[in-house]
This record gives C-alpha cells, structure tokens and sequence, in this order.
C-alpha cells in the first residue's frame, strides 16, 4: 500500500523558543499493490484505532526542538537543531567539518553521518556559511556519489550493505535531493533495490520525504 502523511514543523525565530510538531493530518492511500483486500482491512484498523493514522491531539511543544517522548535519552535524533551552541565554533573546512561530525555524532559510521547530517539539514537552521561547508562535507563521506541532476536540484546516493538473510534484501540504497540554487535539502528517500516485489512494485521507494519550507506569522497551539 503506498500512502502519504503531511507532517509539519514550525521553528521559532528564537531557536530556544518552543517548536511546534504538527501531526495531526490523516494520511492518504494513493495506490494498493498485490492484494486488494489489504485497504479493507486497513480501514477497519482506523476505524477501531483511529490513532494508527493521524492523532487528533497530535500537535506537541519541542522545548528548543527536543523531541520529548523519550526524555530520559539524549540521543542525536531526538533533536532537530543538536549543535546549536557549537555553530560559531564548528569548522568551515569540509573535511575539518566531516572530522567534527564524526567526532561529535553518536556514529562515525559513514551511512549514519549521512543520513544524520542530512536530517539537520532539512530543518534550515543553520548558518548560511555552515550550512554550504555541512553541504560539501556530505559529498566528502566515503561511498557518496552524484545519482543525477534535474534543473537546479543535484540528488546525492549512498548505498549501504545489509546483513546476509534481510528481508529487505542485501542493500539500502538512501538519497538527499539538494537545491543547489537555495542551499536546501528539499526531499529523500530510502530504496530497498533487492527486495521482494509482493509489497510494492519495483524501483518505488520504501519511504520519501517531500520537504518544503514557508515563513508563517503563528503556529499552531498545542
């Protein structure tokens, strides 16, 4: 089943302001691959746990853009902006840049520094000048490679092995989508090139993100 969700944050001009997570939108079915009857039954699992989908009271402060369900960890992803404090401090080099990254991160795996970098550069809040050496940094990770350009927009790829017997196959190929007029990561994607076809159709990325970035005057109250 391919389906599509709308998930928004909004970011504070004072960064240590609380944000504002926005999940309340249902999502939307757009295809059902294989067996039919598959929808059906997701209905009825709405129906009887509406939660499953969209969360009427899924709208939540982040003090500072902490992600507080797991408060008692403090691990890189519960944050949307982690090095906040650090950004004067942090290097401009690319490569001085990636040393510190992996200094810095929970991971000097070269897969999860690009998936993790990535992340923070999707929310658009750090400095322009270190956003551009963050930019060229993920192009210095081993096993990183130009997938093509469309207009204005350059897609990075790296692949990544998977252990022998995964469900999912033998590789995790994951892409970010870079608006290189603008600086800005504006989407992703994780792609299961081995797996089975009887979930979806071959080449369909497992999950996609869309990220697209607007200033509004008022966010949401939780």
């Amino acid at each position: 089943m391919h389906a599509r969700g709308v998930r928004d944050l909004y970011v504070p001009s004072d960064r240590s302001d609380d944000w504002i997570l926005d999940d309340r939108l249902t999502n939307e079915i757009l295809n059902v691959f294989g067996d039919q009857q598959v929808l059906p039954a997701y209905e009825r699992m709405l129906a009887a746990t509406p939660e499953r989908d969209a969360d009427p009271a899924g709208i939540e402060s982040l003090p500072g853009g902490l992600q507080t369900w797991e408060t008692d960890v403090t691990e890189d992803d519960q944050y949307w902006d982690p090095f906040r404090e650090d950004y004067a401090d942090m290097p401009r080099d690319p490569q001085e840049l990636l040393n510190w990254y992996r200094q810095h991160l929970s991971s000097p795996d070269d897969w999860y520094l690009f998936h993790t970098i990535g992340r923070y550069l999707s929310t658009d809040v750090m400095p322009s000048d270190l956003r551009a050496a963050s930019l060229r940094a993920l192009g210095l990770i081993p096993g990183v490679d130009v997938a093509g350009s469309t207009g204005s927009v350059t897609t990075l790829r790296m692949s990544a092995a998977l252990s022998e017997g995964n469900e999912f196959g033998d590789l995790l190929v994951s892409e970010l989508d870079i608006d290189t007029s603008t600086g800005r990561i504006v989407g992703s994607r994780e792609i299961y090139p081995h797996r089975s076809t009887k979930l979806l159709p071959r080449g369909m990325p497992w999950v996609s993100w869309k990220v697209d970035v607007s200033i509004v005057e008022v966010a949401p109250a939780p």
